[in-house]
C-alpha cells in the first residue's frame, strides 16, 4: 500500500508517519525541503519529494504520473491537493482546523459573540469576509468543502479532520515556551488574560495522529465524514500554567489582566484578542464513530513537553518576549488594586461575601437563621 503524506515534518508529521508505518504503508512525503529535522530518525527511512504544495505547477510536476493508495494532505493549499490527486488515489485524508467554525477567529462574526461552546461538526460555519480573519477562516472552510465535493464526485474516498491546537516538541505555538522560559528564569508571577479562564481545545501530537490512524482503520465508516479531534481532557490556561509550574517544581501566582490591557502577551495566545475567548469543540462524533480515546494522557504529554523545553533553552528563547513590559504591567495592576482597595475600603480577602450560597442555614428548629 503506497501512501503519500503532503507535509510530514510539522507538529504532527512524524507521529502521522509512525501511524502509517505501523500499518505497513510504503510511505513517501512531499514537502518544500526547508525543514529536514535531524531529530526524527524515521524521516531517513522514507522517500522525500521536494516541491512546493502551495502551487499547482510544482505539485503536479513533482508527482508526475504516480498514483497512491492513500494521500494524507496536511500542508499546502488543500484545494490544489484535492484537484491534483483527484482520480489518482483511492483514499484521501485531509487535515484542516477549527477556524471553519463561525466566531472562532472573529468573535464578532457570531451572535452571541464567539464560538459556540462545544461546537460540533454541524455547528454554523464561517460566513462573510469582512476582515482578514474572516477571509482566512473562509479559506479553511473552502478546503474541507472542496475535499467533500471531490468525495461526492467519486474522485476518491475522503475524510476531513479538523485539528485543534497541537502541542508537542514540534508545535509552533509559543505559550508553553514562554511559560517555561519565565519560570526557569525565576519569575513566579505570570501575566494572564482574564484570570486564565479561557479554554482552548488542544491535542497532543500523538493523539492527533492517532485520529488519522482510526480513520484508516475504519475506512467505510469514516468515508465522506468530517471529524473534530482533541484530547479527552481539557484544561483552562490557568490550569495549564499550574501543570507546567508543577513539572518545574515551582509555585506561581496568576496576575490577571483584561484582554484589552494584556497586550504584552497577545502574541502568545492561540488566536489573539479579536478571536473567541474559548475554542472548546465537541469530539463526540469521532468517539462515537471511530472509538477515539487518548493514547497519551494530556498531563503526561505536557510533562514530556515541559522537560524537553527546559532542556532546550533555544526553544524558549524565541518566546522570551518583552519581559520589562510584562513586569511593568504587573506592577501597574498591583498599584491599581491597592488604590481601589483604599478608595472603596475593601477588605483584603479572597471571599467576596459572608455566605457563598443562597440557602437558609437555621441553627434551631423553626428558625430562619
Amino acid at each position: 500500500m503506497r501512501a503519500l503524506v503532503v507535509g510530514g515534518t510539522g507538529p504532527t508529521g512524524p507521529d502521522v508517519l509512525a501511524v502509517l508505518l505501523r500499518r505497513s504503508f510504503d510511505v513517501t512525503i512531499l514537502h518544500r525541503g526547508l525543514h529536514e529535522p535531524d531529530d526524527v530518525p524515521l524521516l531517513n527511512e522514507i522517500e522525500h519529494i521536494h516541491a512546493d504544495p502551495h502551487f499547482r505547477e510544482s505539485l503536479a510536476a513533482a508527482i508526475g504520473d504516480r498514483e497512491f493508495d492513500l494521500v494524507v494532505a496536511m500542508y499546502g493549499r488543500m484545494v490544489l491537493n484535492a484537484d491534483v490527486f483527484a482520480g489518482r488515489c483511492a483514499r484521501f485524508v485531509s487535515v484542516g482546523g477549527n477556524p471553519a467554525h463561525r466566531g472562532h477567529l472573529n468573535q464578532r462574526s457570531s451572535f452571541p459573540r464567539g464560538l459556540q461552546i462545544l461546537a460540533d461538526e454541524q455547528s454554523p460555519t464561517v460566513s462573510g469576509q469582512q476582515t482578514s480573519r474572516d477571509r482566512f477562516a473562509a479559506k479553511v472552510l473552502e478546503a474541507e468543502t472542496v475535499v467533500m465535493a471531490a468525495h461526492n464526485d467519486g474522485a476518491f474516498s475522503a475524510t476531513h479532520l479538523r485539528y485543534p491546537m497541537i502541542y508537542g516538541s514540534r508545535a509552533k505555538l509559543a505559550f508553553e515556551r514562554w511559560a517555561v522560559r519565565r519560570i526557569i528564569d525565576g519569575h513566579r508571577r505570570l501575566l494572564v488574560t482574564d484570570g486564565g479562564l479561557s479554554i482552548y481545545s488542544r491535542a497532543a501530537a500523538v493523539n492527533a495522529a492517532h485520529c488519522i490512524g482510526l480513520i484508516l482503520d475504519r475506512g467505510p465508516i469514516a468515508a465522506g465524514q468530517i471529524y473534530q479531534c482533541a484530547d479527552d481532557r481539557q484544561y483552562s490556561l490557568r490550569q495549564w500554567l499550574d501543570l507546567i509550574a508543577a513539572e518545574l517544581g515551582a509555585e506561581i501566582e496568576i496576575v490577571s489582566a483584561p484582554m484589552e490591557l494584556a497586550r504584552p502577551i497577545w502574541h502568545l495566545l492561540p488566536t489573539g484578542p479579536l478571536a473567541s475567548p474559548h475554542t472548546l469543540v465537541s469530539t463526540a462524533k469521532i468517539k462515537r464513530d471511530l472509538g477515539y480515546v487518548d493514547v497519551v494522557e494530556p498531563r503526561d504529554a505536557l510533562s514530556e513537553l515541559v522537560r524537553y523545553l527546559a532542556e532546550q533553552p533555544d526553544r524558549t528563547d524565541a518566546a522570551a518576549g518583552d519581559v520589562a513590559t510584562e513586569l511593568e504591567l504587573i506592577a501597574a495592576i498591583d498599584r491599581l488594586r491597592m488604590d481601589l482597595a483604599r478608595r472603596f475600603e475593601w477588605e483584603d480577602t479572597d471571599e467576596p461575601v459572608a455566605h457563598w450560597h443562597p440557602y437558609d442555614h437555621p441553627r434551631a428548629p423553626g428558625s430562619l437563621a
